[in-house]
């Protein structure tokens, strides 16, 4: 399945900021390709991987949730780090993210959790059965993710 890309022409900070409530040391773009990395600045608080991990879980909120209609909409939006390659090109230096995303439609999402915490420790609640549908239902997707690391 394929998501519509965020439109590049917008600032990234202002969008996270507005999105988020998250003000980062970052611009360039929203790492779609090395053509159009985001440019990490400084992490600030953040160990670098995790940061990269945030920008990625924003990037794929907005894909799949925001800039979509409510029954579209996904939740449980969780990616992962496949892997990561250091690149240098023209004297600069890329990082190169896989992750794997897991995720559910969002009505269902929220339908499973409110099961989960209703009937958690319940002992007629098979919380086996449950992760079972859970899984049948989750989307997974793999996306990478291009920075531009400055510092």
């Amino acid at each position: 399945m394929q998501f519509q890309k965020i439109d590049s022409t917008n600032d990234i900070q202002e969008i996270i900021h507005n999105a988020f409530n998250m003000k980062l040391d970052i611009n360039g773009s929203w790492g779609y390709d090395q053509n159009n990395p985001t440019i990490i600045n400084s992490l600030g608080e953040f160990a670098k991987e995790e940061l990269q991990l945030t920008l990625m879980s924003m990037r794929a909120h907005i894909e799949m949730s925001m800039m979509l209609s409510e029954e579209d909409r996904y939740g449980g939006i969780n990616p992962s780090e496949l892997s990561r390659e250091e690149i240098t090109f023209n004297n600069k230096v890329y990082e190169k993210v896989i992750y794997k995303i897991s995720a559910t439609k969002d009505l269902l999402n929220k339908k499973l959790m409110k099961e989960y915490k209703e009937r958690l420790g319940q002992e007629d609640f098979d919380i086996e059965a449950h992760f079972k549908e859970r899984e049948k239902n989750s989307l997974e997707i793999i996306s990478e993710y291009w920075y531009d690391i400055r510092n």
